[in-house]
């Protein structure tokens, strides 16, 4: 008599609600005119930055496709999304579901060939669906689905021979990281400690490329500092840098050091891990730091098996920090955030852990 498998256990019925789900958010995008509130800021930035106006002020409001999110980045990234501003907005949202299905899909495969090789591909598909900040991001347009793929890349591409496709492919990462240039963190980590200096190097010039490019619009750069203050004083974030900017001066050098020599002493597979997350210099420790807690999920599941390795990493599933904020369970506003710096702190001292009794195994053996 067979047993009756889980759900999720069963391919066919999880590829196919996958593929139903995605099918539902393109029509909706498609027939629907649902547009994602923070990439209304990309679309509208666009807009007034072509009629030759600076997307910083008050100019961003005449646009009517503004939807109250403003635009954060360097005035340089403003030369990428400008085409942005002759497609209409259907096409937009419709052809960047599609990019972020494509992102999803490359890192998926990309993270199952380097952490979790034996994981079933459609559980894999399950852990990604159920994680809350690759959920969210779907919903409100964040552009973080393409910086963790940028970050995947640059996991695949230590791998490579560093070929001239492969140094474009790093440059090319860089300049999608230059959106939020401390995502070369964990990627650089991934780099360095492969020592793949030429992609290294090129992974650096092309996060460097944005604010390089700022210096062309240099009349939007006094409005970009003042507008960029007051975003970080209303989107607190819970750091070390917000938190105790000193701490952060000693931290700094002390991860890094402390990597290097980690590196050193245990050679393998993950310790990339350890830059993945570089928690105590990450300067945004959030729910959308998914570059920090999806790899740590996936690897805590390979070595405690899935019961432990999800209740592990319990609190990067689902909607749990929010549910947790809303239903004040803890006061203040930024609590999910207080929950996830707190996970990604004890996840990368476990991790750490984890990797020395790996290396401790593997040595006995």
């Amino acid at each position: 008599m067979n047993e009756r498998r889980p759900l999720w256990d069963n391919p066919t019925l999880v590829w196919s609600a996958l593929v139903l789900l995605w099918t539902a958010g393109l029509v909706r995008r498609m027939f629907f005119d649902f547009v994602p509130g923070d990439f209304t800021a990309y679309i509208s930035a666009a807009d007034v930055f072509v009629a030759g106006q600076n997307p910083y002020t008050e100019a961003r409001f005449a646009t009517p496709r503004y939807d109250g999110f403003p635009y954060n980045y360097f005035p340089g990234t403003l030369f990428l999304i400008a085409p942005m501003a002759y497609l209409s907005t259907t096409v937009l949202v419709t052809a960047d579901w599609v990019a972020r299905a494509c992102a999803l899909v490359f890192v998926g495969r990309t993270l199952k060939r380097h952490i979790v090789p034996d994981m079933a591909t459609h559980h894999l598909g399950v852990l990604m669906l159920l994680h809350e900040p690759l959920v969210i991001d779907q919903l409100v347009g964040n552009m973080v689905t393409y910086l963790i793929a940028a970050w995947a890349l640059c996991l695949e591409l230590s791998k490579r021979s560093g070929t001239l496709l492969d140094v474009l492919a790093a440059f090319l990462a860089g300049v999608v990281l230059s959106f939020k240039p401390f995502w070369l963190i964990p990627a650089g980590w991934v780099l360095v400690s492969r020592r793949c200096w030429s992609l290294t190097v090129a992974l650096v010039l092309g996060v460097a490329s944005t604010p390089l490019a700022s210096l062309l619009l240099l009349d939007m750069i006094p409005a970009f500092r003042a507008h960029t203050q007051q975003m970080r004083e209303f989107y607190f974030s819970v750091d070390l840098l917000t938190l105790a900017p000193w701490a952060l001066a000693v931290m700094v050098p002390a991860s890094v050091v402390g990597a290097l020599l980690v590196w050193r002493r245990y050679p393998s597979e993950w310790v990339f891990l350890l830059g993945c997350v570089s928690v105590p210099i990450w300067p945004r420790v959030a729910t959308y730091s998914y570059v920090i807690t999806l790899p740590f999920s996936l690897y805590l599941i390979r070595r405690f098996g899935w019961g432990r390795g999800l209740a592990l990493s319990c609190v990067t599933l689902g909607p749990l920090p929010w549910l947790l904020r809303d239903a004040g369970v803890l006061p203040g506003e930024q609590l999910e955030n207080w929950v996830m710096y707190i996970w990604c702190w004890c996840a990368a001292l476990l991790c750490v852990w984890c990797l020395k009794r790996e290396s401790e195994e593997t040595d006995a053996v």
